[in-house]
C-alpha cells in the first residue's frame, strides 16, 4: 500500500504499518471525512471477510464489524456519503447493502 500528500509522490508503507495485512488481500478502499475502509478477503479461504479502518491512511486497525455485514455476499464496492460508507455485493454473490458510521477518533 503507497499513499501520497500531493497524487505525485509516493511513499510505501513500512512492513510494520503492513502487517495488519497479513494473509488477507485488499480488494476495495475508499476514504471520507473521518479516514478510509478498506475490504478484502482471507488469501486461504476467500470465503472469509476481511476489513480494515485507518484515520489517516498510515495506521490501520481491523475492522469485523464491517466484514460482518457480508458473511453471506460479496462485497464489490465501497463509498463514503458524508460520515456514512456504504459498501454493496452483486455479481455471483447474494445482494446486499448496507451502511454503516464511520467510527469517531
Amino acid at each position: 500500500m503507497w499513499t501520497s500528500t500531493d497524487g505525485r509522490v509516493w511513499a510505501r508503507l513500512s512492513d510494520a504499518q503492513l502487517a495488519i495485512f497479513a494473509g488477507a488481500s485488499v480488494s476495495l478502499i475508499t476514504g471520507g471525512p473521518r479516514g478510509l475502509i478498506a475490504f478484502g478477503f482471507d488469501d486461504a479461504n476467500t470465503d472469509i471477510h476481511r476489513a480494515w479502518y485507518s484515520p489517516d491512511g498510515m495506521t490501520w486497525s481491523a475492522a469485523p464489524q464491517f466484514a460482518a455485514a457480508f458473511l453471506d455476499g460479496c462485497p464489490d464496492s465501497v463509498a463514503s456519503v458524508g460520515y456514512t460508507f456504504v459498501a454493496m455485493g452483486g455479481g455471483a454473490c447474494k445482494q446486499l447493502y448496507a451502511g454503516f458510521p464511520a467510527p469517531t477518533q
